[in-house]
């Protein structure tokens, strides 16, 4: 006979979503990867009327500095970025089916998690010189004007913004962690595997 439909642990429910998130913001940003190799090029939009016409324009040098780099690390970043849209997408389904309580799913999800988890140590590591590249530009194209108020010399802003930069890749990568540790072990609670296991075999038929 069926076996009476398990209860989702509260946990459990707000990791997957938490995953969901995460899984399609990587589809996102794998596609917009894959988008910019193919096009080549950033689009140019009209200055809006009253903008700053120094700001707008820093902030074009600072989207085509970047651009440069970016497809000067093609070899590096478009299997990366293909990477990330397979992984993501397996990780949104994985997901899913742990929400859906569908037979399979905790496994498939922990393997999900870890693999994603590694595929962001890996990209790190391998984009350092691309993010180094990144950062110097962020630092050199943001328009100064912007930053209105800051009273600093011109080389201490410059290494204050590159610093930044920098803070910004590693809190990325140490939220992706915090959030794939928080799920393996959301997976792994006593609540989640006294739900799950079951699912994980066979119904059974029905005599």
């Amino acid at each position: 006979m069926t076996q009476p439909t398990q209860k989702r642990p509260l946990l459990l429910v707000l990791t997957m979503l938490l995953l969901t998130l995460v899984a399609a913001g990587g589809s996102l940003q794998g596609c917009a990867t894959v988008q910019v190799f193919r096009a080549g090029t950033v689009p140019e939009r009209p200055i809006p009327p009253g903008a700053d016409v120094a700001v707008e324009e820093a902030t074009r040098a600072l989207e085509r500095a970047e651009l440069a780099i970016r497809l000067g690390a093609r070899r590096t970043l478009l299997p990366l970025g293909i990477g990330n849209l397979l992984l993501s997408l397996l990780l949104f389904s994985a997901a899913w089916r742990v929400l859906g309580m569908r037979p399979g799913a905790r496994a498939l999800a922990t393997q999900a998690v870890a693999v994603n988890a590694l595929f962001a140590i890996v990209e790190y590591a391998m984009t350092r010189e691309v993010r180094g590249k990144l950062a110097m530009a962020f630092a050199d194209h943001l328009p100064r004007a912007a930053l209105k108020g800051v009273s600093m010399s011109e080389p201490e802003l410059w290494r204050a913004l590159d610093a930044t930069a920098w803070m910004l890749f590693r809190a990325r990568l140490a939220a992706l962690l915090v959030v794939y540790a928080a799920a393996y072990a959301a997976l792994h609670a006593p609540s989640a595997v006294a739900a799950l296991p079951a699912l994980d075999e066979p119904e059974d038929e029905e005599a």
